[in-house]
Parts: C-alpha cells; structure tokens; sequence
C-alpha cells in the first residue's frame, strides 16, 4: 500500500503512520499477553495505596485519559483498552506491570500521619542539600552540556532516570521545583501540575496557581476540603485587609449563637433545618469561626460564601424571630433600659455579657457598663458563703462546748 501512493504525499504520510501505530499496538498486545483482567487480584495493598482494578473504555477523548503515575504512559493507546489500577484514597494510577515498582508513598496516610500545611512561601531545597538526586524517586539529576550544543556557553540540567530517558524529550529537561515543598523533582515525578499554594494564600491573599509535584498535587487535593487554616493563630491581620474575610467570621458568630436555639428546638429538629441549609457546607458551623478549609478560602474569594450565609442567617433569623415561638421566647428583654423589644445574641448593636451571656443593647452597656444580672448572681453567692461561715461557726462553738463538758466529766 505504501508503494501504490505517490511520493511524498498526503496518503503516503498517513499509510505509514498507521503501519507505524499497528506495529505500537502490537507490541503493547505482546507485553501485556499474560496481564489479563481475569488474571489480575481485583485489589492490591502497597505503600499506603488501596489499589482496585479497572479499565478505561473505548472512545474516551485525550483528555480525559489517565496517566501511569510511574511510566507516564497513558492507560490506553490507540483504542488499546488495557487494565490498570487506581488508588481509591489519593488517585494514583498504575499499569498493572508498574504495580511492583511503585515508589511514592499514598499522600493520603502522610496527610493522616501530619495533617498540617507547609506555612512556609516556597521554601527552596537546594540541590546540593538533595545531593543532586530527585526528591522522590532519587534519580540522579546533573548539570552537564547537551551534545547537540557542545559549542554554546549555556548548559541544562539532566535527569538520568531510566523513566525519563526513554522518552527523548525529557534527555535534556530541566529539573522542576515544586512551588509546596520547595523540592526539586525530575520530568517523571513533576507533570507541571498547577495549584493553589496554602501559605501564599493565607500569607498574601494569593490565589495564583504554581507548578508542583505529582505527589503534592495529590496532596492538596485531599486536603483541600480539611478545615485546619487558623486564621487567627497564622496571619490575623488578615481579616483587616479582607473585607469578605471578616464579614464570613462575623456571619459564622452568628450561626454558631442561632445554634444554640436550634438544636434545642423539636421544631427545627424535625424538619432538620440546621443541616439541609448548609448543606456541604456544615464545616462553617461545627468548628471555630476563625478556623478555614483552603476551599472555604477559595470560595470567599470567588464571593459565593457570603452570598450563601445570608441567606441561611436570613432562613435561620426568619425561624427563630417569627416562625417558632418556643425559640422567640428564649430571646432577651434589655434590663438596663428596661426596654419591651425582644432581643437576641445575633443581633446587631447588641452586647452579650461574656460571663453570663445575657444580652443587653450595646449603647445601654456603653452607658452603664454593668450587668444586673452577674449582680444578683455575686449577691446570692455572697449570701450563701455568708450563711455557710454562720453555719460553720455555730458547729465550731457546739465542738468546743462539747470538748469542755468532755472535760469537766
């Protein structure tokens, strides 16, 4: 067939091309010959990964495909469906032939075992502390001048991993910094994946996506939804510069003070108000206001959570204030002014005392700075100490007339 086209031509190009593939294919059929799905343990435990077996199917688009996480081939060639396996904790995917040569630990046991970002903008290993090897795989990474540009002045870095070296693009690449770890990776460990870097984002406000490791991608991934950014304890200033930052703490105060009368009200118990309006978003009540996931951060920036907290603040407000009388009843009748409207710990311009929790307007506390009712509480407690010093006197003298009759007898 390739004799038959003319020279040089369009039909040529792509007849070869296809004999090319078919022979590719081949090839890959006669590796994987003894590699069938019925062959294969349907689950495989190695390095922290649960791996489960599976297979792509046919007709999926370039890029949707799945790479080997320690070949970089892709799971299917040329409509080639070959069985491969995928971690269901982190998401690493394997050829069943890379199963045993599987190097990196599941990111989803080092995020169990220190469950904590690096704080720290890049900080940059150099290579001299990696003693010139790659940070994972420990290939051997060294600065030497490529052959086809013996003549210049400029030189590149080589990764001499057996991985890289198969693939002629990589012979010369660089080595690649992760912008997490500051680490140093060669082409087989770093697909140039970008990411949002925790630290640049709660120490500059920096939603910039950089280049990281295939392992710290896999990383930030499962632990994006993990609330453990304390705002408060790493940057406070923060919430100074960032409106919205400080307007979602506020609106968390909030919901954590209308808990207080939800949880306790059969009424919303039943109809499972304080869940089904947060919906995956119940993280923002159930920790500190002050205390973030990287995903709640992202969608403060994009605007989408305070849009959303106004409108559960307004649900919750509409059923605590008018729909349900049990809770209404519970609110607060200001005793400095002495005032006739109901008032509630989630209102504005109000004070709630921090030793007892009773809420008084805030201009009143301003003016008087007192709370009547941690008043009357120290009177009562001065009360009883006082009858309990009697009591106790009057058992002291009982004591000692009994031990001078003793005496006298």
């Amino acid at each position: 067939m390739i004799l038959e086209t003319e020279g040089c031509s369009n039909d040529r190009k792509w007849v070869v091309r296809n004999l090319i593939e078919l022979r590719y294919k081949l090839e890959l059929l006669k590796e994987n010959e003894n590699q069938s799905i019925q062959k294969q343990e349907n689950e495989i435990i190695r390095n922290g990964h649960h791996f489960v077996l599976t297979k792509t199917q046919l007709g999926t688009s370039k890029s949707q495909l799945k790479r080997c996480d320690m070949c970089c081939g892709y799971v299917t060639v040329l409509g080639l469906v070959m069985p491969w396996y995928e971690c269901s904790d982190c998401r690493y995917v394997v050829h069943v032939k890379c199963v045993s040569a599987t190097r990196r630990t599941c990111v989803f046991v080092k995020a169990g075992e220190q469950p904590d970002y690096e704080l720290n903008i890049c900080p940059e290993i150099t290579l001299l502390e990696q003693k010139y090897k790659c940070f994972e795989c420990r290939a051997p990474i060294i600065y030497t001048l490529p052959v086809s540009t013996t003549t210049s002045s400029s030189g590149s870095m080589s990764c001499l991993s057996s991985n890289c070296l198969n693939n002629t693009d990589n012979v010369w690449a660089n080595p690649r910094l992760c912008d997490y770890d500051g680490r140093h990776y060669c082409v087989s460990c770093h697909w140039q994946d970008e990411a949002i870097i925790p630290a640049r984002v709660v120490l500059h406000w920096d939603f910039t996506r950089y280049p990281v490791s295939r392992a710290s991608a896999q990383l930030l991934r499962i632990m994006q939804n993990r609330p453990i950014l304390n705002i408060t304890a790493i940057n406070p200033s923060l919430f100074g510069f960032i409106e919205e930052l400080a307007l979602v703490m506020k609106y968390r105060e909030d919901l954590l003070l209308m808990k207080q009368y939800l949880i306790t009200c059969r009424v919303a118990l039943e109809m499972n108000l304080l869940w089904n309006a947060l919906d995956k978003r119940q993280n923002l009540l159930i920790y500190p206001s002050d205390v973030f996931s990287l995903k709640d951060l992202i969608e403060i920036k994009s605007g989408t959570v305070v849009t959303f907290l106004e409108s559960v603040l307004n649900t919750f407000r509409q059923h605590i204030k008018q729909d349900c009388k049990v809770c209404f009843g519970r609110g607060y009748l200001c005793e400095l002014c002495i005032g006739k409207v109901v008032i509630f710990p989630f209102d504005e311009n109000v004070h709630v005392c921090p030793v007892c929790q009773t809420v008084y307007h805030k201009h009143c506390w301003l003016h008087k700075n007192v709370c009547t009712k941690c008043e009357r509480i120290n009177k009562k407690r001065a009360q009883i100490e006082s009858e309990n010093c009697d009591v106790m006197d009057g058992e002291e003298r009982l004591v000692e007339e009994a031990i001078e009759l003793d005496e006298e007898f």
